[in-house]
């Protein structure tokens, strides 16, 4: 009954059954940023109405962010990668794209020094861990088993991700996947200093998800929700 790329959710017919009602979903957005203390100086970037969703700082200032293709949202998950500069450049520059294999790059991160730049693809068939260079060259997949919600170490030596329930870690330049936490657990992330793991899991005697907080080195956990 449609063949475009509109996601719909929801569908009831009329009492004679000669009509359908259906709701279309379009999700529109556009980017603001503003100073860590001073948010209520928002800024809003000259980058019009699109379908944007995560975001990612590289050191010198310029924005990483996930769009859908052509803008718009679709139930695909088709989306690139890509940069802008927030200020600096007159006349500003036109954002760069960095991925452009159209089928699904999203959730990126950047490495400390500011030279990679870790993301999730569906290029490959399955959700895994991309690395490429913070210009988009170099393309390297780091994970075949699958892979989400990356966070790098501040050493940038290894790259935390959740996976089939449970958090596991790859070193950045590529190697084995390692589990770090063995029961169901996920959406780790790893403190500046790099001393810290802290990341969600599923308390079977309550029956929901609570966040602990691990020491990096030892592997003892210090602190539950």
């Amino acid at each position: 009954m449609t063949n475009d790329l509109n996601n719909y959710g929801g569908v009831s017919l009329s009492a004679d059954g000669g009509k359908l009602l259906t709701v279309v979903q379009d999700r529109p957005a556009r980017l603001y940023v503003a100073p860590f203390a001073e948010p209520e100086r928002v800024t809003l970037l000259p980058l019009g109405i699109a379908n944007y969703r995560e975001t990612a700082w590289l050191p010198d200032g310029r924005l990483i962010y996930s769009l859908g293709v052509n803008g718009q949202y679709d139930v695909t998950g088709q989306r690139d990668l890509w940069v802008t500069e927030v200020e600096g450049s007159q006349p500003p520059r036109q954002p760069q794209r960095l991925t452009s294999d159209q089928r699904g790059n999203w959730m990126p991160v950047v490495s400390a020094d500011g030279r990679w730049v870790v993301y999730v693809s569906r290029r490959s068939g399955n959700y895994n861990l991309w690395r490429c260079d913070a210009d988009g060259s170099h393309d390297m997949q780091l994970t075949f088993n699958g892979g989400s919600h990356p966070r790098l170490t501040p050493d940038g030596q290894w790259v935390f991700f959740q996976n089939q329930e449970a958090c596991w870690k790859v070193p950045l330049q590529g190697g084995t996947p390692v589990k770090v936490v063995p029961y169901s657990s996920g959406h780790p992330d790893v403190s500046p200093d790099g001393k810290w793991l802290v990341y969600t899991y599923l308390d079977r005697v309550l029956n929901q998800f609570r966040v602990a907080v691990r020491e990096m080195e030892s592997g003892v956990v210090r602190y539950t929700s």
